[in-house]
């Protein structure tokens, strides 16, 4: 198996974000914030035919989904569904996903959302607020925006990175309610994320305020993109530097680890056989934490029924060559770290492949 093969195995190639945006269409604007930023991601990088006639697709696992929108998986698995149930996306394999672009009315009708400014817009929280990142998104497009407009009034706004808007136009545009828009917008305001003077709001729908992108946003932007090249690193001693390889190393082998045990325990949960002795044991356990207080006959009896679940529940992962310590996260940490690195042969592949048939 070659490198790229092993890398591909454990999914430590970032697939497939060749572009540094995803595109929201807004035909997706009546569903759940968070089902919209899935749904971008399907449709930013599947879907599209080449001139072979071949339809492109995402191969992407939900870990790797998770950790790009900063959603949770249980959002992000209510989102796929949902998704999947509406005829948007559909789910080709375990990981393959393409998006429908003949469900969408408009299709070229999108928002675009950078993904460096996912992490910007939270000011390091670990999870999207999606109505202000989309909100957000939408102030991002409008100030910058290229295309020329007829109105004089839009036009003069555009020229000085402005737009004027109301809440209930933001509201329709993102696709969430009046008041959710509000409380982004003020959201965005207090942490100098978008800028409108006083002299500029609104009071009422005809009369709407004029907002700008926050000077001190862009201050911030500059500072995180512009590193300077010109003050020189301190020089680490050996000591110093073998402990930072070794930090390195164990960082990947914890992700790795963690990795691998979902894998493996994904494999074992599509096993009926291995499901159905789990779910004996975990009843069992339950029994006899309550009757071990009150009847402890009853418990060593139930004891007995349990061990004969637990070796069948053995043998269920042992038909698909694994074993209750490869479903471990914390096993598998300390299977791969201990002895120093890895052998090299070996070391893009988890001990569930390597005892798959």
């Amino acid at each position: 198996m070659t490198e790229t093969a092993n890398l591909q195995l454990n999914n430590l190639i970032p697939l497939p974000f060749a572009q540094p945006y995803i595109k929201i269409p807004t035909g997706l604007k009546d569903l759940p914030s968070g089902e919209q930023l899935i749904g971008g991601l399907f449709y930013s990088f599947s879907g599209v035919q080449d001139n072979d006639g071949i339809y492109s697709t995402i191969s992407r696992t939900r870990k790797a989904m998770k950790d790009s929108l900063l959603l949770s998986f249980a959002t992000l698995t209510r989102g796929i569904t949902n998704l999947t149930k509406s005829g948007y996306v559909s789910r080709l394999s375990r990981d393959v996903y393409i998006f429908n672009r003949d469900k969408l009315h408009s299709p070229d009708e999108f928002t675009r959302i950078e993904f460096n400014e996912i992490a910007a817009i939270m000011d390091g929280c670990n999870r999207v607020q999606g109505v202000r990142l989309r909100v957000f998104a939408w102030f991002n497009a409008r100030c910058n925006n290229d295309k020329k407009s007829d109105d004089r009034e839009t036009e003069a706004l555009r020229k000085k990175h402005k737009v004027k808007a109301s809440y209930a136009d933001i509201a329709a545009a993102v696709g969430c309610s009046e008041r959710q828009a509000i409380r982004a917008v003020k959201w965005l305001m207090k942490h100098k994320y978008i800028h409108r003077p006083k002299d500029d709001k609104g009071i009422s729908s005809t009369h709407k305020s004029v907002y700008t992108l926050d000077r001190a946003y862009w201050r911030r932007k500059k500072r995180r993109e512009t590193t300077p090249a010109d003050v020189p690193e301190p020089e680490q001693t050996p000591e110093q530097k073998a402990t930072a390889v070794r930090q390195l190393w164990l960082e990947e082998v914890s992700e790795r680890a963690k990795n691998e045990a979902e894998r493996n325990a994904q494999r074992a949960r599509r096993n009926e056989r291995y499901m159905l002795a789990h779910s004996k044991v975990v009843g069992f356990d339950i029994e006899i934490a309550f009757k071990g207080l009150h009847d402890p006959v009853t418990a060593a009896k139930l004891e007995v029924e349990r061990a004969h679940w637990l070796s069948e529940e053995t043998a269920a992962l042992k038909a698909l060559g694994l074993s209750a310590e490869l479903l471990d996260e914390e096993y598998l940490f300390k299977l791969y770290s201990a002895g120093g690195a890895p052998p090299d042969g070996n070391k893009f592949v988890g001990a569930g492949e390597l005892n798959k048939k």
